[in-house]
């Protein structure tokens, strides 16, 4: 706010209508939370979330989400995969077997990282020849819910091992 008064000037103020720009103000705003610590964010965030998150775990979000937010309430449709059990769409019928072989791959994992997640996926997809975008968006609506969203292979490691194979294991049942 300091640097918009600094300036501020009166002179340069027109008596024609001024134009409102909303791309323009949404485009300002996602700079604005792109540039922002991950820290300042989060206590920016806090009112606009419509569950508590831990800090601990928005914090690991934040550096995800802030490059997709225009908005702080943003967050909301960003976070909501980690709440719980993501409705799901129906999904084609090649998902059983693509959820089915994820899920026995995933289950071998030692050490549940997203690069270990994603080398283990890559490797299963490139064995089995799948259409890639059928693959991952089922991998995606299963995990997240949807057919995009925050990297999933990201999102994997922060839901943990257990709840990714109970995601997995409850779209295979849709």
């Amino acid at each position: 706010m300091e640097e918009l008064i600094k300036f501020f000037d009166i002179q340069k103020v027109r008596r024609s209508n001024p134009i409102f720009d909303l791309e323009k103000l949404n485009w300002f705003n996602s700079q604005w939370i792109k540039k922002l610590p991950d820290k300042e964010l989060l206590l920016k965030l806090k009112p606009y979330l419509k569950k508590p998150v831990k800090n601990d775990l928005l914090l690991k979000i934040i550096p995800l989400a802030k490059e997709r937010m225009v908005k702080l309430i943003d967050i909301n449709d960003l976070v909501s995969p980690l709440y719980n059990l993501p409705n799901l769409p129906p999904l084609p019928k090649s998902a059983n077997t693509i959820l089915k072989k994820i899920k026995e791959s995933l289950c071998g994992i030692k050490i549940w990282n997203k690069d270990i997640i994603y080398r283990t996926v890559k490797e299963l997809f490139n064995k089995n020849l799948f259409n890639k975008k059928e693959f991952y968006a089922i991998l995606y609506i299963a995990i997240e819910g949807k057919s995009s969203g925050l990297p999933v292979f990201d999102i994997m490691e922060i839901l943990g091992k257990t709840e990714c194979l109970k995601r997995l294991k409850n779209a295979q049942k849709t």
